[in-house]
This record gives structure tokens, sequence and C-alpha cells, in this order.
């Protein structure tokens, strides 16, 4: 099987993470993206999500029902204690019973520079081939391989897609200013958000 795994908050979902998704498993033909919702991100400073877990998965479930090789994994929202990747890669490969040079981890370009901060990111590269996604003003098919990660650049796929300005900290300044029919935002997750009354508050 070829597994693509898309982790993050999706704080909210949007848009924008579906197009990278669609992108990705066209170019690459896998036969299965898995939507990895994050419990506690590690890396965010502190900055905890907004919304629920539950919250999350719900407005993914509403994201994704049209497209039949997207699948949301619970895998880190049933963790306790911290969550890592590394430990998400292995689980999720023994599940689906799927080789690393077959698993395909997704991650914007934006972050690649911070991968090295990652647990156990050389571990990483041993059960997946990375995936780096250029995103707006940040072109993945040129963007120079840190160091750190030119050892492993037989295990590096780079896919540019089109450009979506959207942005989960956008969108949720917008809920908070009472917009409504907000542009990279499915109407299905707008509504409810609106219903749970979501991102009514300020990040602080």
């Amino acid at each position: 099987m070829r597994l693509g795994i898309f982790g993050g908050t999706f704080d909210p979902v949007h848009e924008g993470h579906i197009s990278v998704a669609q992108a990705v498993c066209e170019r690459l033909l896998l036969d299965l993206v898995l939507f990895v919702p994050a419990k506690n991100p590690q890396l965010r400073e502190g900055k905890l999500p907004q919304a629920t877990p539950d919250q999350r998965s719900k407005m993914l479930g509403f994201a994704i029902k049209s497209h039949s090789k997207f699948q949301i994994s619970s895998i880190e929202l049933n963790r306790t204690g911290p969550s890592y990747m590394f430990d998400t890669l292995k689980e999720i490969r023994k599940i689906y019973k799927s080789d690393a040079k077959d698993t395909y981890l997704i991650i914007g370009s934006d972050v690649l520079q911070r991968f090295e901060e990652w647990y156990k990111y050389k571990k990483i590269m041993n059960e997946c081939t990375l995936v780096i996604y250029g995103r707006p003003g940040n072109n993945g098919a040129t963007t120079t391989l840190p160091d750190f990660l030119v050892p492993y650049q037989n295990r590096i796929q780079r896919i540019v897609g089109e450009e979506y300005e959207v942005s989960a900290t956008r969108i949720r300044e917008l809920l908070l200013n009472g917009e409504s029919n907000i542009e990279g935002l499915l109407p299905e997750v707008e509504n409810f958000i609106k219903d749970e009354n979501i991102y009514i508050e300020s990040e602080g």
C-alpha cells in the first residue's frame, strides 16, 4: 500500500489542507491519505488548539467525506502523554503493513528548517519517505535542503502545488470578528464551528 500521512492541528481544517492532500495523492499515486490530528503539538511553544480533539475530528470528517482516498486517524488523539510523529509512524506502518519506502510523511516546506527539532528525526527518516510540499511564496521544488537532511535526500520527494492563500490563523481571526462565508473554509465546517461556538475568544 502507498500510504500518505498528513499530520497537523487542523484548527480548523480548510481547503488549503485538502488541496495539499489531493496534490500529493495524485502526484505519488497514493492509495490512502491519513489525516492525523495532533493532540498536544510538541513544537507550538505552549499553544494548544482552540477546538477540542472531538471538534477537530468532526470538522475533518466534514472536509474529507467526498474524498474516497482520505481517512482520519485518531491515533495521536487517543494516546496518553506526549505524542510524537516517530511513534505514530511506527504504529501506522504496523497497522497498515506498509513499507517505509511506500509510507509518505507530508510536511510543508515552511517547517523544513525546524524538522531537526522533531523527536528522533533521524529515525523518522528510516520509517518513511519525506514529502516536502511547496506553499505560496515558498517553492518546495527549489528550497535547499538543510545540511542535516542531505544524507537522506534519496528518501525525500518534493511537490509544488497550486497557490492557496489561506491559513487557519487568519480563519480564526475572521471568525472571532464575526465574519461569515469565509474563503477557504468549507460551508459545513463553518456551520459546525458556529453551532459549537468555537473560536469566539481571542487566543491571547
